[in-house]
């Protein structure tokens, strides 16, 4: 194998079981495509896509004999990182570790009281702090910021002080540089092309929902890349990859109406093949945008409905209200769009009412897709600080024991830890409750089964997860009630 200097890792959620679904790691992809005016040929390993346990995932490394090994973290793969880190480190002592992303930036240097194994750790955007490291020689300076690394006695932290202003500067992620990429073996649900590649068009969300982290990556104030460097990123991934599906994986595409307006104008215009879904705020759209977004291509729209409760809903600031999500669903369908709902069971002060509430909104909306999951409190986010509060997080490291998740099933499994301790909620049961009564709806069958005629292609995905439902059942003895 040839030897590569670099190597970065996204680590598997479930090591050993191959996900049903999965798309390309873009924040991994952007770093390797960042090194290469180094004279550098990083690789890529997507240890999540392909199924690998970290015994696998060490031994890929270190088949490499990389110099410097980079790992993304997010809190659901944490333990798993460190294990990985721990493997390496046996294997080899001088490859140096770094590790970065979601769970790294909201912890700071926490993960030095947890591991002996990973020497630096990256804050925030690390696009160009990784760069500059890599080009110092693999070693900190003054210079470089979002930078931790271990001192005398103490961790030395070099705040993130500077966010990526201008995006059109970035490289686009060079997605060929993933260890045995084929584009084909990726998959989602209810696409209507086969060939789909992730992008982002902009970073940075202003809103401040309890149950979200994405702050501690990419900050508050949203940047957009201009409509142009876009649309020319979407033709090169359809020529290079052929490509014709985009998963835009912004928090919220429509939060820009401007740029929207532009980016649907030109991607009208270029006459390009292309279907796209993207993230939107309910209370973002209407008529005018969901038209206009049609007519430019898009053909799914996921939703953050959240609960079926204004109370809840003021309680972890989404700043919209029931009416506004069931009125953006209608339009949604009227305009000729997919939508794809996800809903939080588990937020703080929920009750057995509220979650009934969501139950029935998620009906009365009827989406093609709805994906019920746990309120998960992770580090940065409202309800970790919440639940650590009053007390309901009974372990506030719950996410530095590794804890089985079950990744045979068409939606995250519940089991994934973190949940608030909340009185008479079991939100597991909840969870697997309410996915039960939404899909096995009649009225649900009927839109699915009239949405399978004009796409042959969803049809395919759904024969595919069959067995996967019926798996995902009979492990978990569910009992409809």
């Amino acid at each position: 194998m040839k030897k590569k200097e670099i190597v970065l890792v996204y680590p598997p959620i479930s090591p050993g079981n191959k996900p049903f679904y999965s798309m390309p790691p873009l924040g991994v992809t952007f770093l390797a495509t960042m090194l290469k005016p180094l004279g550098q040929d990083p690789a890529v390993i997507d240890a999540e896509h392909e199924g690998l346990d970290v015994n696998t995932v060490v031994q890929r490394v270190t088949a490499f004999a990389p110099h410097v090994v980079g790992i993304s973290v997010m809190t659901p793969v944490y333990a798993t990182a460190l294990k990985i880190a721990s493997g390496i480190k046996k294997a080899s002592k001088g490859i140096i570790i770094c590790l970065g992303g979601s769970h790294v930036s909201a912890t700071v240097a926490e993960t030095f009281k947890h591991s002996p194994d990973v020497d630096y750790l990256f804050l925030g955007e690390s696009e160009k702090s990784f760069f500059d490291f890599c080009k110092n020689g693999y070693k900190a300076s003054d210079s470089i910021d979002g930078i931790v690394y271990r001192g005398t006695a103490e961790p030395v932290i070099k705040p993130k002080k500077q966010f990526i202003e201008c995006l059109d500067n970035l490289p686009y992620p060079d997605f060929g540089l993933i260890d045995k990429f084929k584009i084909g073996s990726y998959r989602i649900p209810y696409s209507n092309k086969a060939v789909f590649l992730p992008m982002m068009a902009g970073r940075g969300c202003p809103h401040k929902c309890l149950f979200c982290s994405v702050h501690t990556i990419h900050g508050k104030n949203l940047r957009m890349r201009s409509p142009a460097n876009v649309l020319e990123e979407i033709k090169q991934l359809n020529e290079k990859f052929k490509a014709a599906y985009i998963v835009f994986k912004d928090s919220s595409l429509t939060a820009d109406r401007l740029w929207l307006e532009q980016f649907c104008a030109l991607l009208k215009e270029s006459k390009l093949r292309i279907n796209w879904r993207c993230n939107a705020r309910p209370d973002e759209v209407g008529p005018h945008v969901l038209k206009m977004m049609k007519d430019a291509g898009c053909h799914l729209i996921t939703y953050g409905l959240e609960s079926g409760s204004d109370r809840i809903l003021v309680e972890i600031n989404k700043g919209n209200t029931v009416e506004d999500n069931k009125k953006a669903v209608f339009l949604t369908h009227k305009a000729g769009i997919l939508a794809h709902c996800i809903y939080i069971i588990g937020s703080p002060s929920e009750s057995i009412e509220s979650i009934n509430d969501t139950i029935r909104l998620a009906a009365r909306v009827n989406s093609l897709f709805a994906q019920f999951c746990k309120g998960i409190a992770y580090p940065g986010n409202g309800f970790y600080d919440w639940g650590i509060k009053h007390n309901v997080l009974k372990d506030r490291f719950w996410y530095v024991n590794e804890r089985p998740v079950f990744k045979e099933s068409f939606v995250i499994d519940p089991n994934i830890g973190g949940g608030l301790s909340l009185d008479g909620i079991d939100q597991e049961a909840w969870i697997r409750r309410a996915t039960l009564r939404y899909y096995l709806r009649p009225k649900y069958f009927f839109r699915f089964i009239s949405t399978c005629f004009m796409n042959p292609y969803l049809l395919f995905n759904a024969v595919l997860v069959i067995s996967s439902v019926v798996t995902w059942i009979k492990k978990k003895k569910i009992i409809c009630g």
